[in-house]
């Protein structure tokens, strides 16, 4: 059996509530699922069409000879923030169909929304939720009608076989980084030759616009510490890795965890520069003081709202205070941070979107992103918008009463990034490489 799992090429997402930038960043579940395969003995490749350029006839003759093709419409990094435009996963679908018989889609929107996209694709089968056990049960053969975790449509119509349970994270292998090509990963803010791993899976929180379509609801689980530890080594020191994103939902939910990392970066015997996303009340003196010390330069938050009464709506679970508090713990430590906002939540008044303007600029992040809010569906919040959701993947026509939430994420941008004091303390810190490219992708926020 000869396994094929792709990722395919992301062009810039234009669309009307802003760019979105589809990062060159390792497909972590289509690895994790190849060294899956590898342990029972598959012949399985990788091609990441996003890194490498490939699209239409190439991709076609490179998928060729493949018993089996898996086809990422989100890879784990876009799980919870996933394309609402998906032309070119789908132009790659259709590619692949014409030289490999079996085609399996994998992804947050065929989880979501597995009738549309068995039509849209005419796929053998999609997968429903986290995809490597599943993409693991059809690589070696087992029938479609008994593999958990599927649907696929017959002459039935539309069957949806029983759910998959949730992945023992601590039985997962390293992830098959010889397969990917990782000279090609970057991240503007960290570095070169970047890889991304993950330590936990979920988040036990209830914050209303999550989409937890690839979690499984609100369970955290967790690889061990000896295992996370194995992951970054083998990373470092097999696969030359010089920056890892450890893309937890909340990196340190567990401080066990984080500081077992830390531990295992410090002895690594060579530098390297890392990053992580969390919540800013899990943090304290003594976690940031030992994720610096380690080189972690660089901490992205979640801030959603500078409004305690949206903060409440939206189920945040923490106030402004708290997240004053821990961004400033982190920035304290001579760490950069990354802060993200959205406009547009069910019951937002322009004055608590001013708010949120102006908590930014408290805030004070190295980086701040700003974002028309998306009610994805299955999330408590696109019940609450249902009526103005667009009948396609995901919402294409969401409207925020009468305020325009694009004006607004312009002016929040404008705001934020033009004021003379952030300029000149950008500057002071030499970066005038880093500003020159922020100007550029604020400018096309601004198109």
């Amino acid at each position: 059996m000869k396994i094929v799992l792709i990722n395919p090429l992301w062009a810039k997402d234009r669309k009307l509530r802003g760019p979105v930038y589809n990062r060159i960043w390792p497909p972590l579940s289509l690895a994790t699922a190849a060294a899956m395969m590898r342990e029972r003995g598959l012949e399985v490749r990788i091609i990441d069409a996003n890194a490498l350029g490939i699209e239409g006839n190439d991709l076609s003759r490179l998928a060729a000879g493949a018993d089996i093709a898996f086809i990422t419409s989100s890879t784990l990094d876009k799980w919870v923030c996933p394309n609402t435009e998906i032309d070119p996963f789908l132009d790659a679908v259709s590619s692949v169909k014409k030289v490999v018989d079996h085609v399996v889609v994998v992804g947050v929107h065929g989880s979501v929304r597995p009738r549309h996209m068995l039509s849209a694709t005419d796929a053998y089968a999609v997968v429903i939720g986290e995809p490597e056990g599943t993409m693991l049960e059809l690589a070696i053969g087992a029938p479609r009608e008994i593999t958990p975790g599927l649907a696929f449509l017959d002459h039935d119509g539309l069957t949806t076989t029983a759910p998959r349970p949730l992945l023992d994270l601590t039985t997962l292998p390293p992830p098959a980084m010889d397969l990917l090509p990782l000279p090609q990963y970057r991240y503007e803010i960290l570095g070169n030759r970047l890889m991304i791993l993950e330590a936990t899976r979920g988040c036990p929180h209830s914050c209303t616009f999550c989409l937890r379509a690839m979690y499984g609801g609100k369970a955290c689980r967790k690889k061990r510490p000896d295992q996370i530890c194995a992951e970054i080594r083998d990373a470092v020191l097999t696969h030359n890795v010089e920056s890892i994103y450890f893309m937890d939902i909340e990196f340190t939910i567990d401080k066990h965890m984080a500081l077992a990392v830390c531990d295992c970066v410090e002895n690594l015997g060579r530098e390297l520069r890392w990053c992580c996303q969390t919540r800013a009340d899990s943090l304290d003196d003594e976690l940031v003081g030992r994720m610096r010390a380690t080189g972690c330069t660089l901490v992205h938050f979640g801030v959603e709202s500078g409004s305690d009464r949206i903060l409440r709506s939206i189920g945040k679970g923490e106030d402004t205070a708290e997240i004053l508090k821990g961004v400033r713990l982190v920035q304290d430590a001579g760490m950069e941070t990354a802060c993200f906002f959205m406009f547009g939540f069910p019951g937002e008044t322009q004055e608590d979107m001013k708010q949120t303007i102006r908590f930014s600029k408290r805030l004070s992040p190295t980086y701040a992103s700003f974002h028309v809010m998306e009610p994805y569906p299955g999330t408590p919040v696109a019940k609450q918008v249902q009526d103005s959701i667009g009948s396609d993947f995901f919402p294409i026509d969401y409207q925020h009463a009468d305020i325009d939430l694009r004006a607004m994420q312009r002016k929040a941008l404008v705001q934020f990034y033009l004021r003379p004091t952030y300029v000149i303390r950008r500057l002071a810190r030499g970066g005038w490489g880093m500003l020159w490219q922020q100007m550029r992708i604020f400018a096309d926020y601004l198109r």
